[in-house]
């Protein structure tokens, strides 16, 4: 979806993807840590709550930064239909931007 709208916005000369492949590192190494972080094997109770909620929060602000993303991608899409409706390319991405809407 980043490098989809990345182009797009750039077809454009639409500035908000311009860190597309930042926020593109960024949403992975959240994706990574969320994926990667285990339960913990400790027979204390405070250590299994601790690594209990490390996971959650990581999952967490995974989520929210895909939510994020997917915002972003439904205003830059709205905005190149709203000031490019006469470009038959951009067309079919009304399509598109209910897809994303409907995922939010």
């Amino acid at each position: 979806m980043i490098e989809f709208s990345s182009a797009l916005a750039n077809d454009y000369n639409y500035p908000l993807w311009r860190q597309s492949e930042y926020l593109n590192r960024q949403h992975r190494k959240r994706y990574h840590k969320a994926r990667n972080l285990k339960h913990s094997s400790s027979t204390s109770e405070s250590k299994q709550d601790h690594r209990q909620n490390d996971i959650e929060m990581a999952h967490l602000e995974y989520i929210k930064y895909s939510l994020m993303i997917i915002h972003k991608a439904e205003k830059t899409l709205s905005v190149l239909i709203k000031y490019q409706s006469a470009e038959p390319k951009l067309e079919n991405l009304r399509y598109y931007t209910q897809r994303i809407s409907s995922c939010t």
